[in-house]
């Protein structure tokens, strides 16, 4: 029995629809302060200018009016021909948000992003959610309809091979819009821009190959205590 286990388990993760977590963070673990050099977060940009701060569990993100640190953590694979990866995080925009920038994306090397996932403030407390284009600055918006000081799941994918790029907000599909192809991802980034006074607060980040697992946090938990429950079926068999 033990063996038919193995064999089942080995065919669960082989099987092509079968849902990978390539990484999650929730943050907990660290010390209030620097991300970097905690959990597997390097800079890639601007490091140590306005570094981007853990505090009590989640993610600060501030746009700068000079340089500012971003951030990525790997996922350790590299995206090729035929995947779509998909990311999801809990974020929160802060009252005192002003201006229009994207802070979350997919990373290839240091400076090849996909779905950049960004907020375009209104008056009145109202902000829209973006995916930031490739020439259109913000691009694709969604209608000014989202709250301040509100957690929002958002959940974004890109398609390697036709370069399209889609976003969720709390489950409801939003937006979609074309990117290059062919963007090789290895990590997954936070970004403090140039633009507005932007006041982010990230949390739960999930980097996934299906949509169900990045849309709710820490599904890597959920996975294997599925796995273990068919397991105990086979041992019980």
């Amino acid at each position: 029995m033990k063996k038919l286990g193995f064999l089942l388990m080995l065919t669960v993760l082989a099987s092509p629809g079968f849902a990978l977590v390539l990484m999650s963070d929730n943050f907990n673990s660290y010390t209030n302060g620097n991300l970097v050099g905690q959990g597997g977060w390097a800079a890639h940009s601007g490091a140590g200018a306005a570094p981007v701060q853990v505090v009590d569990g989640t993610v600060k993100l501030i746009t700068q009016s000079t340089s500012a640190e971003d951030v990525n953590k790997s996922v350790g694979v590299t995206m090729g021909a035929g995947d779509v990866w998909y990311a999801g995080f809990d974020v929160v925009v802060g009252a005192a948000s002003l201006g229009k920038d994207y802070f979350a994306h997919f990373l290839q090397g240091t400076s090849n992003f996909a779905a950049r996932v960004g907020v375009d403030m209104a008056s009145g407390g109202k902000f829209a959610f973006g995916l930031f284009g490739v020439t259109a600055y913000p691009g694709a918006l969604t209608g000014y309809v989202y709250d301040v000081e509100q957690t929002y799941r958002v959940v974004t994918s890109y398609n390697f091979t036709t370069g399209l790029c889609t976003m969720w907000v709390n489950g409801t599909e939003v937006l979609t819009q074309n990117w290059y192809t062919g963007n090789a991802n290895t990590a997954y980034a936070f970004r403090q821009g140039s633009s507005g006074a932007l006041r982010l607060t990230v949390d739960n980040l999930v980097v996934a190959t299906t949509y169900a697992e990045a849309a709710v946090p820490e599904p890597a938990t959920m996975a294997l205590l599925g796995l273990g429950g068919l397991l105990a079926v086979v041992r019980r068999k």
